[in-house]
């Protein structure tokens, strides 16, 4: 990014955005665009776009669930159920929304619970966003 000024000075600037993307087995999710998480599965050789409309902070998978934190809220996703067809796309749906702000710096997903971890602590919340332990 180059920016100009009336006085003729000038500035470059060049954002470095960290990497954003999580794996479990055969699944591969990135973060594409800030905005949006990217859901790979080699198995199946397929992809699936999921448009936050948000900066995506961090992002987690486990088994068929994708966590995604973005600044304000941690939505949950799960893959729809039903029997696997090659010529069908993945497809996954938002089941739960915590509308709590977590500054942390690691972010694991469970079958039934967030793990999130911040400098030195670790924190278990619940899908709902209750604090189990600490």
């Amino acid at each position: 990014i180059v920016l100009g000024s009336n006085n003729r000075n000038t500035r470059r600037y060049k954002p470095i955005f960290q990497v954003v993307h999580g794996l479990y087995r055969d699944q591969y999710l990135f973060r594409e665009m800030l905005t949006d998480v990217v859901v790979r599965n080699m198995g199946k050789d397929q992809s699936f776009r999921l448009k936050c409309r948000e900066l995506v902070n961090r992002v987690s998978v486990y088994h068929d669930s994708i966590g995604v934190q973005l600044p304000s809220k941690i939505l949950i996703y799960k893959e729809k159920d039903g029997e696997f067809k090659p010529e069908e796309q993945l497809k996954y749906e938002l089941v739960q929304k915590i509308n709590k702000k977590f500054e942390c710096s690691l972010l694991v997903l469970t079958s039934q619970n967030l793990v999130l971890c911040f400098e030195r602590k670790l924190q278990l919340f619940t899908w709902t966003g209750n604090l189990v332990m600490e």
